[in-house]
């Protein structure tokens, strides 16, 4: 697989893929500051709050400067592994990241578990017995799960589990 022309290969992938990146971060971005909402204002509506609070969190979060410069400081902040401070926790982003990766591994580690305890018997019963109604019934079960969308199959595995199951 390393032939002459895999090193070539492998650096263009590279080069595409931090220009969709970038891309795609572009168009987020656009597309987050066109949202009507101002996050000067949802901060500063606090009582009590002094006059110019308003203008002095535009500042603070760069709101006052062109689109483009805004990209600009947020892309420097992204390349020194900031990703900015969250308006719902007030602290920054990356410390409210850390402090729910515990949660989301655990529920990742146990979703894989289960998935490979479902998923390695009935793949091999279906297996030593082709074309049987175990196997396609297993084919049909695998198909539903691969088309359904995640989040109406998490929504019904709530339900099921959750609810009915307790």
């Amino acid at each position: 697989m390393s032939g002459p022309g895999f090193g070539a290969f492998v650096v263009r992938r590279l080069i595409w893929a931090a220009f969709l990146l970038v891309v795609a971060s572009m168009v987020t971005y656009v597309f987050f500051w066109l949202v009507p909402a101002d996050p000067a204002s949802v901060r500063s509506s606090t009582p009590g709050g002094p006059v110019d609070a308003h203008r002095m969190l535009r500042h603070y979060f760069h709101l006052d400067k062109p689109i483009w410069e805004q990209y600009l400081l947020f892309m420097r902040g992204l390349l020194h592994g900031s990703l900015g401070n969250s308006l719902a926790y007030r602290q920054p982003v990356t410390a409210t990241l850390r402090g729910e990766a515990p949660v989301t591994a655990s529920l990742v580690l146990g979703a894989a578990v289960m998935w490979l305890a479902i998923a390695i018997p009935a793949g091999t019963l279906a297996a030593m017995r082709p074309r049987s109604l175990f196997d396609r019934g297993a084919t049909l079960f695998v198909f539903m799960g691969l088309s359904a969308p995640a989040m109406f199959l998490g929504l019904v595995l709530s339900y099921v589990f959750g609810y009915r199951l307790r």
